[in-house]
């Protein structure tokens, strides 16, 4: 008897084995060949224009890392972009959400209208804003000689193509969040807003006391994803600035690209891309901890 239960559970993990196979085979084929490639190359010297001389090197691309001024540089512009377009769509999600929880005429058709941005893909959208932007023929500085007296260079001095960047970002991204948010502020109970309004309390009461501390897990999902998301753009970068004007607008995920595509040193290159990865699983570890505190909390 006891052995005939053995021979059972034996076949029943053989055949999860093998139903888990495909997927096995395809997560070493598109993750972990490609990331112990990349942490091969990241130890060689490799340039494109001298294939010859591949060869070892141990850590001197990460000594060159360390003391790269640009790696730096780009890292800075990367975490103001990320938290200037993060910080920027969770604010304006969480304000269009509040308006859009209340029922009226042609709230599906506003709520379907919202969602467009975020089905371009980043290159069509690149080139729409390049154009908006445009000093001369776009609609963006048409508005501003119209309302303000002047024209604004969007793309043409670093610190404005940088908050350029960061506005078409949130005007792509926000819809995104705001649908999380959304089918968040639907699992809030309406009794917690029956008991309030018998309270007196207000809708800034309501929001405060009710509805942010419900979503508050949400909004920490919303936070880790978009800014994991954030850190690897680059089609806007590319199509709009370039990385310029100067270095202005680029980020790491574009010095990356730089190094591998226009200095041809994919040695250096795959450096930067185990920086960015390392970079990226420190920014996840860490928000992950966060919702763990928060949902640990919220559960007491």
């Amino acid at each position: 008897m006891q052995q005939a239960y053995k021979s059972a559970i034996e076949r029943r993990t053989r055949t999860l084995y093998l139903m888990l196979a495909p997927a096995l085979i395809v997560m070493v084929v598109i993750i972990v060949f490609p990331l112990f490639y990349l942490f091969r190359s990241s130890l060689m010297k490799w340039e494109l224009t001298n294939p010859l001389g591949r060869g070892f090197i141990g850590m001197a691309n990460f000594v060159k890392l360390a003391q790269d001024t640009q790696f730096y540089h780009a890292l800075g512009v990367t975490a103001i972009f990320v938290l200037g377009a993060v910080l920027g769509q969770i604010v304006l999600a969480l304000i269009m959400a509040e308006i859009l929880n209340v029922t009226f005429r042609g709230r599906n058709l506003v709520q379907s209208l919202l969602i467009l941005p975020m089905v371009i893909a980043p290159i069509v959208v690149g080139v729409i804003w390049k154009m908006l932007y445009n000093p001369n023929l776009g609609v963006v500085n048409y508005l501003c000689q119209a309302v303000l007296g002047f024209k604004v260079s969007w793309l043409g001095t670093g610190g404005m193509a940088l908050l350029s960047l960061v506005i078409v970002d949130i005007w792509q991204w926000t819809p995104f969040v705001l649908l999380m948010f959304l089918a968040s502020y639907s699992a809030v109970p309406p009794e917690f807003y029956e008991a309030a309004d018998v309270d007196g309390a207000n809708r800034w009461q309501k929001f405060a006391f009710i509805t942010f501390p419900m979503i508050l897990p949400m909004i920490i999902f919303a936070l880790l994803f978009r800014m994991t998301e954030a850190f690897k753009v680059f089609p806007k970068i590319f199509i709009m600035t370039m990385g310029g004007p100067g270095f202005a607008t680029e980020t790491l995920n574009f010095y990356t690209y730089r190094q591998a595509f226009t200095y041809t040193d994919i040695g250096y290159s795959s450096t930067l891309g185990v920086a960015m990865l390392a970079f990226s699983m420190i920014l996840i570890g860490a928000l992950f901890g966060i919702i763990k505190r928060t949902v640990r909390i919220g559960g007491q």
